[in-house]
């Protein structure tokens, strides 16, 4: 709570834990020493010159500093404007310690209750220093009171504001009209046509302090119950991130003893069964043996009685006897019950049982489905295409008008929005808008040449300008009529200190909390950035390739298309797959992902827009005269295609998607 905080947490660096020398604050309105926040920035930016910013030490919010030959990183921390409310706060502070002693006398080491206050020297003074004071004549004419006579306003001393265009000059002046102070520099060559400029001190005599006191002390108050709002919410989604990761740990332990214990049964069931098929065959090869051991005995007794009898009985009987021994030898293999073929176990370990060994993990990421789309949308991200179906075509010159098209997005509503890039009637470019039935209705015109678009929400985008190094937020009218070259709609154009081209929607407001904001991506040379509708860089991935031009996003993964290759990175700025084609990708453009996760690639030399899955293997083409950028409308039915980029023709086709069922 900001009651906590006392008088010595605001006048310390939290650097350096010391009272603050020449404090300097960031955009983020975190406070430092200025040799601390060098050090700091030394240490983070280092050799590094290319580098465009650095981490605030608290706040973790990236600095932006514009690229430019003049940025000298060595004494960047005193660029950053001074805390003039610390200083004075540290001011009162001090004078609140030296209304205890005179000020002469506590130099000596003497600590002397003091009597009188001189405005000229700004000190506390006992009654011999006032008397000493009084006779020198250099100090003879210095205004001295009484304690009782003083106000302690008096003795807070005002710092010296110096002006950010010209350091050496001291804020004097105050421009009404601009509502600014400015030094008297400013004042003879920027404000000297003004109605009204004034002194400073005039100026801060005649606003009302106290009102404009209550309206900021209230504006704080606001944004510290937002921000306790923001805190509380991170925290509970937070704590339900905890306790969804307990729960799924619980279900992991139990899942595996489930399987553990049904494996254990299916074992055992196993292990009974093959000890009752054991067992029975165990019999039957026992007496199968016993069987066979009994004849082997007959005829060896028959055999010896067939010897002995050879010498000892007459030709008549011999030949007798050997007739009856060949018929029993002869009917011995009629007499055998014994099967003389091999058993076999006719078993095996089931294919399902041995697959689980070829399970790498029992976590599988659930895919995230928009709660709007039908079911049967909802299949389509496991349908195969069928056949893309030419409809129609979109002319997007506007009568003799030559344009470039640059970009193309359906809109949730069915329509679609046009980037025209350059316009050979105008410098700046233009939106325009195509209502469901694909009819122009709209068209605005821009400060710059516009790159590529999303959509926030109903009648709202956000469009990169790299010729302007800005972001347009653009609000349009409700959809009606059309209103050509329309100029009046409310339009926010955000600095953003670079060129930025492409741009893909993360988080939309109607996919979050009304307290949270919209992030999405936007990308520059070899970079990606995640920001926010306020303007905040949340994130900045450093990638391989010089320029990416166009990006898509869907379900954490981030694609963009350059050098005849289509790229797959995750949010952390880490590879999942690179699909690379000379002959497909021929001079790789524009790129667009569907709802069912494929990714179009427009190869402008190949004539074709390959379509790419998820997992980076190719599933098909289609043929189209030089595209230059593709879209996907959000039910997954329906596909645009724009050819010619800087050609004459700038046309575009609107295919039918048909799935296989």
């Amino acid at each position: 709570m900001a009651e906590a905080h006392s008088v010595d947490d605001l006048t310390h660096c939290p650097i350096c834990f010391e009272k603050y020398d020449r404090p300097r604050y960031l955009p983020c309105l975190h406070t430092f020493c200025e040799k601390c926040l060098q050090t700091y920035i030394d240490t983070t930016v280092g050799n590094d010159s290319k580098t465009e910013g650095f981490n605030c030490p608290t706040c973790r919010r990236l600095i932006e500093v514009p690229a430019s030959e003049d940025v000298q990183w060595g004494n960047m921390a005193e660029t950053f404007p001074l805390n003039h409310l610390i200083v004075t706060l540290m001011d009162i502070t001090l004078s609140a310690e030296t209304l205890k002693f005179c000020g002469p006398c506590r130099k000596r080491s003497i600590e002397v209750p003091p009597m009188s206050w001189c405005k000229d020297c700004k000190k506390f003074l006992c009654g011999q220093c006032v008397e000493y004071h009084k006779t020198l004549p250099i100090l003879e004419g210095h205004l001295i009171e009484t304690l009782k006579d003083i106000n302690e306003i008096d003795v807070i001393s005002t710092p010296t504001f110096h002006c950010e265009k010209h350091p050496d000059k001291k804020l004097e002046m105050f421009c009404e009209d601009h509502d600014i102070p400015c030094c008297m520099s400013c004042t003879m060559i920027e404000h000297r046509k003004c109605g009204k400029v004034e002194t400073l001190e005039k100026a801060a005599k005649r606003k009302n302090l106290s009102l404009m006191r209550e309206e900021i002390t209230e504006r704080f108050s606001n944004g510290l119950e937002s921000l306790n709002e923001r805190i509380k919410m991170k925290t509970d989604s937070f704590n339900d991130f905890n306790d969804q990761c307990d729960g799924m740990k619980l279900k992991v332990k139990e899942t595996t003893e489930g399987i553990r214990m049904h494996v254990k049964h299916l074992c055992s069931n196993a292990l009974t069964e093959l000890s009752t098929i054991k067992e029975k065959q165990e019999r039957l090869y026992i007496s199968d043996i016993e069987l066979l051991k009994e004849q082997k005995v007959s005829i060896e007794r028959y055999q010896n009685l067939l010897t002995a009898k050879e010498k000892d009985t007459s030709d008549v009987q011999s030949f007798m006897e050997m007739r009856r021994l060949k018929e029993y030898i002869e009917d011995i293999p009629k007499e055998q019950v014994v099967s003389n073929k091999y058993c076999e176990l006719n078993f095996e370990i089931d294919n399902d049982v041995l697959d689980i060994m070829k399970v790498e993990t029992l976590l599988q990421p659930k895919r995230q489905e928009h709660s709007n789309t039908s079911d049967d949308n909802a299949s389509l991200s496991k349908c195969e295409y069928k056949s893309f179906e030419y409809m129609r075509t979109l002319n997007f010159r506007d009568r003799k008008k030559n344009i470039s098209v640059n970009n193309c997005v359906f809109l949730e509503n069915g329509g679609l929005l046009i980037v025209d890039y350059r316009n050979a009637e105008s410098r700046n470019g233009f939106v325009r808008l195509y209502n469901s039935e694909l009819s122009q209705f709209q068209t605005i015109r821009l400060m710059g040449k516009p790159w590529a678009a999303v959509e926030l929400d109903v009648n709202s985008y956000i469009i990169t300008i790299p010729s302007n190094k800005s972001i347009c937020y653009l609000e349009t009218e409700t959809y009606s009529t059309i209103e050509a070259f329309h100029e009046e709609s409310s339009t926010f154009y955000e600095n953003s200190g670079r060129k930025f081209f492409g741009i893909a929607m993360k988080d939309k407001p109607s996919t979050m909390s009304i307290e949270r904001e919209a992030t999405f991506f936007v990308s520059s040379r070899g970079e990606v950035h995640l920001r926010t509708r306020s303007g905040f860089t949340l994130q900045k991935l450093n990638l391989s390739t010089t320029y990416i031009q166009h990006i898509s996003y869907k379900d954490g993964a981030i694609y963009f298309s350059a050098k005849d290759s289509l790229y797959c990175v995750d949010e952390d700025g880490n590879t999942i797959f690179e699909f690379s084609d000379p002959i497909l990708l021929q001079g790789a453009s524009g790129s667009s992902v569907g709802y069912n996760g494929d990714i179009a690639v427009c190869g402008r030399k190949s004539d074709l827009v390959v379509i790419i899955d998820r997992f980076g293997k190719r599933k098909t083409e289609v043929a189209v005269n030089s595209p230059t950028c593709v879209a996907f409308s959000s039910d997954g039915y329906k596909m645009c295609v724009v050819r010619g980029g800087t050609h004459i023709d700038n046309l575009g086709a609107i295919f039918e998607i048909e799935y296989n069922n």
